[in-house]
C-alpha cells in the first residue's frame, strides 16, 4: 500500500492488491503494475477523471486486472501495509469485512472518458504552454548559466551517456544496447530506482542520480559517483546519513523530476549522445505524464535536442564491429584449409616440412599478438 505508486512498484510481488492514489493513472505507471503481477489495483482517486487523455486504465482492462476505483483517500486510515484484502465487485474486502466502496471499471466506461478527455485536451494544452514557461524561468539559472550543477568525477563532455530509469520495458531496451555497452563503454546513469534494477541485474553504473535515503547498500558501496537533486541552493537530509557512512555526493540543484533532471546533467555537462532506457519518448506517452510531468519532458528533451534517443534507434544504426581475434581466427583456418590441399598433391608433399615450419612460424606470431 503506497499512495504514490512510484513509490509502491519496487515493491510490488505477483499476487499484489496495489492500493494508490493517482489521479489519471498514466500508461508507463501501469505497465509496470501488470508486469510485477498484482491481482488487482485500488485507486483512492479517479484513474481517469476525463482531464486529459490517461492510458493507465486501458493497460490494466487490456492484461485482465480488476481496477476498483475512486474508493476514496480514508482508505489509508483503516487498511494497513501487508494486510490481505480481495476485490469483490465495487467493494474492497478484509475476510468479510467492507473496508471501501469504488467503482470498478470496465470497457465501457473507460471508452466514455477517454472520449470526454480528447474533448478536453485543448485545454489541457494550453496549461501545458502556461506550466512549461513557468518552469523554464524556474529552471534557467541552470539552463543558461550552468548554476546548480555539480562538478563531476566522471566526465560526461564528448562521451555518449547512457541514462537508465526503471520505467517500462527497461530490461528488454537494456538488453537491445548489449553490444552497442560492450564496444563503445558509455557512461551509464542510474536515475532513482534504476540504480536498484542495475544492481538486481549485477550492473554497475557510473554515476547515480537518486534520493539518497533510497539507495540499497549495494549501490552504495559499489563506488560509483551519487548525485543528489535538490529544488533551488537547498540540501537533502538524507546527505548527512551518507557522510556518516562515508560516500561524498554531489548536488544537482533542479526542481525536475529524476529522468528530466538526469537528462539535463548529461546534456549541460557535454554528452555526445544519451541514451533513454525506460523513459518515455513518444507524443502519447508525454501526454500520458500530463501537467507539470508533461512540462518538464518536453524542457529537458529542447535542452537535449537531437542529442536524446531511443534504444531502437542505437540497435538500428549500430553495426557490431569484427573483432581482431575473429579475423585472425579465420585467417587461420583459411590458411590450414590451404595447407591440406596442398598436401594432398606432389608438390605439396615435397614441401611439407617448409610448411610447417612456416605454419608454426604465423601461430607465434598469431599467439605473441594475442597476449600482447
Amino acid at each position: 500500500m503506497q499512495r504514490h505508486a512510484a513509490a509502491l512498484l519496487p515493491r510490488l510481488r505477483p499476487g499484489d492488491v496495489a492500493v494508490i492514489d493517482a489521479l489519471d493513472l498514466d500508461r508507463g505507471t501501469a505497465e509496470q503494475m501488470v508486469a510485477a503481477g498484482v491481482a488487482a489495483v485500488v485507486n483512492a482517486s479517479s484513474t481517469m477523471s476525463g482531464r486529459r487523455p490517461a492510458g493507465g486504465a486501458q493497460v490494466l482492462l487490456a492484461a485482465g486486472v480488476p481496477l476498483l476505483d475512486q474508493v476514496g483517500p480514508e482508505i489509508f486510515a483503516v487498511l494497513g501495509d501487508g494486510d490481505s484484502v480481495r476485490v469483490n465487485a465495487d467493494l474492497l474486502l478484509r475476510g468479510e469485512q467492507e473496508l471501501a466502496h469504488g467503482r470498478l471499471l470496465d470497457e465501457p466506461a473507460v471508452q466514455v472518458a477517454q472520449a470526454q478527455a480528447r474533448a478536453g485536451l485543448q485545454a489541457q494544452l494550453s496549461s501545458f504552454a502556461a506550466g512549461t514557461a513557468t518552469l523554464l524561468a524556474r529552471e534557467a539559472p541552470l539552463l543558461f548559466d550552468g548554476a546548480g550543477l555539480p562538478e563531476l568525477r566522471t566526465s560526461l563532455r564528448g562521451h555518449p551517456v547512457v541514462l537508465v530509469c526503471r520505467g517500462p520495458g527497461w530490461r528488454e531496451q537494456l538488453a537491445q544496447l548489449r553490444g552497442y555497452l560492450r564496444e563503445h563503454h558509455p557512461v551509464l546513469i542510474a536515475v532513482d530506482s534504476g540504480a536498484e534494477g542495475l544492481a538486481e541485474l549485477g550492473v554497475r553504473p557510473d554515476i547515480v542520480l537518486a534520493d539518497p535515503d533510497g539507495l540499497p547498500e549495494q549501490v552504495l558501496a559499489s563506488g560509483a559517483e551519487i548525485v543528489v537533486r535538490v529544488p533551488g541552493e537547498g540540501s537533502h537530509p538524507g546527505l548527512a546519513a551518507l557522510e556518516e557512512r562515508g560516500v561524498s555526493a554531489s548536488l544537482l540543484a533542479t526542481s525536475l523530476p529524476g529522468p528530466e533532471a538526469a537528462v539535463l546533467l548529461a546534456a549541460l555537462s557535454g554528452a555526445s549522445l544519451l541514451v533513454g532506457v525506460g523513459m518515455p519518448h513518444g507524443l502519447t506517452e508525454l501526454l500520458d505524464g500530463g501537467g507539470p510531468a508533461m512540462s518538464a519532458a518536453v524542457l529537458a528533451r529542447l535542452v537535449a535536442a537531437d542529442r536524446l534517443v531511443t534504444p531502437d534507434v542505437v540497435r538500428t544504426v549500430h553495426r557490431r564491429r569484427i573483432g581482431v581475434g575473429v579475423l585472425l581466427l579465420l585467417m587461420l583456418v583459411a590458411l590450414a584449409a590451404l595447407a591440406v590441399a596442398l598436401a594432398s598433391t606432389p608438390v605439396g608433399q615435397h614441401t611439407l616440412p617448409t610448411l610447417r615450419g612456416w605454419w608454426t612460424s604465423v601461430v607465434s606470431w598469431v599467439q605473441g599478438l594475442v597476449s600482447s
